[in-house]
């Protein structure tokens, strides 16, 4: 199937679809005028690298795991992989609660300065009466 094909059947547009193939997440033949020709199997990669992505993952890591479990990649099958995936997971988690934290300090910042602008129009109100 041609790369237009693919991007309407998995919801992906073809610039996301190049970007995956310079990366290595997916491997079309290329037709003798230089087409690319995506098999069915490409249909499951894309929805592979489209969880992924959903989960915070770049492209990057997304190879690791994808060069690591091969065409399996719903499965974990090797101890390796699977200590790799835990590694991953578990640092991405950390970079999550460590932006939760500054959001949060952010937030208690923001609502700070509300109370200070909310508390100067209430002694303005106070002072024009």
């Amino acid at each position: 199937m041609r790369i237009s094909e693919l991007a309407q059947l998995t919801g992906v547009s073809i610039r996301s679809l190049r970007h995956y193939e310079q990366k290595g997440l997916i491997r079309p033949r290329r037709l003798s005028n230089s087409y690319r020709d995506y098999d069915e199997n490409a249909i499951e990669q894309v929805k592979v690298i489209q969880f992924y992505l959903g989960l915070g993952l770049n492209t990057d890591e997304i190879r690791r795991i994808v060069n690591c479990k091969g065409q399996h990649v719903w499965e974990v099958d090797n101890a390796a992989c699977a200590d790799g995936l835990i590694a991953l997971y578990e640092k991405k988690m950390q970079m999550i609660d460590d932006e939760m934290q500054v959001l949060a300090e952010i937030k208690a910042r923001l609502l700070s300065r509300i109370r200070w602008v909310q508390e100067s129009k209430e002694q303005e109100l106070q002072t024009q009466m």
